[in-house]
């Protein structure tokens, strides 16, 4: 039988510190709690925004910052630059390594936790097998849920009384890019969250009149 924990308590021994990107997703909140656990005090959680101070978000971090006494960083995701551009903004493109880059010399720590798992994909197994028990030694990265399957991931969110982002409870995966239906379902539950959505990003509205009238 698989010890699902070996990872972050190889991680425990071994890092004095890390980053941990938190999506407020299944695989990131259960990874956000085991670092809870095992790291107490001796990592960032960062979450990545796509649009600053939305309401659906907010009420999720604040939970865990009060459940484990932390302070949940907030950085502008990469992607953000592709979402300004379309507006017709002149900005530079920026990539994941650039985010990873600015995270580490922002708050001085190497290595950036991340939720992956070799069960999404063939190309991300094959990589994770390359990992030291879950760790990239070259690039700095940690992925303490490699050998989790997503059974494993339910289980722990039930047994441990997880919440997860708002969406996820609507049947949506991953909407931090709104478009389409993700669209109308922040329109229709959080109505002040799709304005600010729409006001930074104008194309978003426009796409969206554009998917009721020919999308459905």
């Amino acid at each position: 039988m698989k010890n699902l924990y070996s990872s972050i308590q190889y991680m425990a021994e071994n890092i004095s510190s890390a980053i941990v990107l938190y999506s407020l997703g299944k695989d990131s909140t259960v990874m956000l709690d085991l670092f809870n656990k095992f790291m107490k005090g001796r990592y960032t959680p960062v979450f990545l925004y796509y649009c600053e101070n939305l309401q659906s978000k907010n009420k999720v971090i604040r939970y865990y910052e009060k459940r484990y006494n932390i302070k949940i960083e907030q950085y502008p995701h990469y992607e953000t630059t592709y979402l300004i551009s379309r507006e017709g903004k002149n900005i530079k493109r920026l990539t994941m390594a650039d985010t990873f880059a600015a995270l580490r010399a922002k708050y001085n720590i190497e290595y950036i936790a991340l939720g992956w798992e070799a069960c999404e994909s063939l190309a991300r197994a094959c990589m994770l097998k390359t990992f030291d028990n879950g760790i990239d030694w070259k690039y700095k990265k940690l992925t303490p849920l490699h050998i989790w399957a997503k059974k494993d991931i339910d289980n722990y969110i039930k047994q441990n009384r997880l919440i997860l982002a708002p969406e996820v409870y609507s049947g949506f995966r991953n909407i931090d890019i709104y478009k389409g239906e993700s669209l109308e379902w922040l329109k229709n539950n959080f109505p002040d969250d799709y304005q600010k959505w729409v006001t930074k990003y104008p194309m978003a509205q426009a796409d969206f009149i554009r998917w009721q009238e020919y999308g459905k």
